[in-house]
């Protein structure tokens, strides 16, 4: 139903007629003679931008994450869509429904926002594929078109996230519950004047592939069980935050998600994933700071500053300043962990299978530079890390319980295996969670 601007005025008419008579394309279907009744979201567009130009008000650009977007636009009063009208000639949906894909045994469902994610009930069996589509996604949409009239003059990829508000929310619902869950893609269209129940579609669909474990899962125990309301205080948690925030929070959690899918179809990127899951909030949590570069060297890399320690200060100093960045990405990794820690989980082995928290910061030192030497030099991650978890009775070890292992022609020794990929996800995804838990509101105006 469309919404009456409110004749209040002959500054607002004559203000949109000025808009239209500038080739506003928003307002081009609209005749000379016509009541102004525009659609509701538009509407509120159009007063945000006459208030700001005829009156003086002030409102804050805002950008971010997709989904992140689209349910402060609602939280700021913006209605949600009813007509496939945009500024360009693109045409949108009023709402979109999405499948979500995943091996854990889904339970309940939850509403927040402008969003509904409904369980699908589907059969706990698994077949060929690992997953099934478990969780429908509907979202309505309370964002304006894209804007393609403007030119683009320079790259901008700040807020890029290399997914939709599906693959988002899906990521964000992976780090809530630590289970699998992934976007298939769109599923069913609302339209304006359509079948109220809107159309279903397949043609952007594609349902993701899971690997079975073969021998034995890196998350041992099966596939868990999600239950969706357990969700609600972090995506509620999501939707308040700051906007750049919002963009970190994303980025971990889709590297987050991605470990945990790959994990037993390729380890050694579902390793890579979860060390950049925390790099990504890292970076945003620990901005730059004025750094000791001789201490930084001193406490990261101690055989190199024992091996210069006794050279002309000048010589220490550049060496240190020189190997400063690549300290300070070490640094923040285990700063983020070590601030954000979780704790141990409550169920533990015991004996050699068990790991010391208290040398946390050495086992993120040996994870970090295994991640380095894959990434750089093409060293894979040792291969027992990469092998499902030897099992017996009680809880699975956390870490490498023997003196020493080889494999592929390659040997380590037990303090280079410091924990084992399910250890490592019950960190990350813990201090991911109690960091998002600290990050302040953003007010919707």
């Amino acid at each position: 139903m469309a919404l009456d601007l409110g004749v209040d005025g002959k500054r607002l008419r004559r203000w949109l007629r000025r808009q239209q008579h500038q080739g506003d394309r928003r307002l081009a279907w609209h005749g000379h003679r016509m009541a102004w009744r525009i659609e509701p979201g538009l509407a509120w567009d159009l007063k945000r931008e006459f208030a700001v130009e005829v009156l003086g008000a002030s409102f804050e650009d805002v950008w971010g994450p997709h989904a992140w977007l689209n349910w402060h636009a609602q939280g700021a009063g913006r209605p949600k869509r009813t007509s496939r009208r945009t500024s360009s000639s693109l045409v949108l949906p009023n709402w979109l429904e999405f499948g979500l894909y995943s091996d854990a045994a889904v339970r309940g469902q939850l509403e927040v926002g402008p969003y509904k994610f409904i369980n699908t009930i589907a059969s706990e069996q698994l077949g060929g594929n690992g997953a099934a589509l478990r969780v429908v996604l509907r979202a309505d949409d309370h964002l304006a078109g894209p804007d393609h009239t403007s030119p683009i003059d320079e790259g901008d990829d700040s807020a890029y996230g290399a997914g939709g508000l599906d693959d988002e929310l899906a990521a964000l619902l992976s780090l809530a519950l630590t289970c699998r869950f992934r976007s298939g893609g769109i599923t069913r269209e609302g339209w304006e004047g359509g079948d109220p129940a809107g159309d279903p579609v397949e043609h952007h669909h594609r349902r993701p592939y899971l690997a079975l474990a073969r021998g034995g899962s890196l998350l041992p125990g099966g596939p868990a069980t999600a239950r969706l309301e357990d969700a609600e205080g972090l995506l509620h948690q999501y939707s308040a935050i700051q906007p750049g925030d919002a963009i970190a929070a994303a980025r971990a959690a889709r590297q987050f998600a991605d470990a945990l899918w790959f994990a037993d179809l390729d380890p050694r990127v579902a390793w890579i994933k979860l060390v950049g899951a925390i790099e990504s909030a890292a970076v945003r949590w620990h901005a730059a700071q004025e750094r000791d570069d001789v201490a930084l060297l001193r406490r990261n890399r101690k055989r190199v500053y024992n091996a210069i320690r006794d050279c002309d200060d000048d010589v220490v100093c550049r060496v240190a300043k020189d190997l400063a960045g690549t300290l300070k990405a070490t640094d923040k990794f285990k700063d983020f962990i070590l601030e954000f820690d979780p704790g141990p989980p409550e169920d533990r082995p015991d004996g050699t299978g068990r790991l010391d928290w208290s040398e946390l910061e050495g086992a993120l030192d040996r994870i970090y530079e295994h991640r380095s030497r894959d990434l750089h030099a093409g060293i894979a991650f040792p291969s027992p890390l990469c092998e499902p978890v030897p099992r017996g009775g009680g809880p699975p070890p956390e870490r490498f319980p023997a003196i020493a292992a080889e494999a592929f022609g390659g040997s380590w020794m037990a303090e280079d295996l410091p924990m084992y990929f399910h250890t490592f996800v019950h960190i990350v995804g813990g201090a991911l969670r109690r960091w998002i838990s600290t990050l302040r509101s953003t007010p919707t105006e």
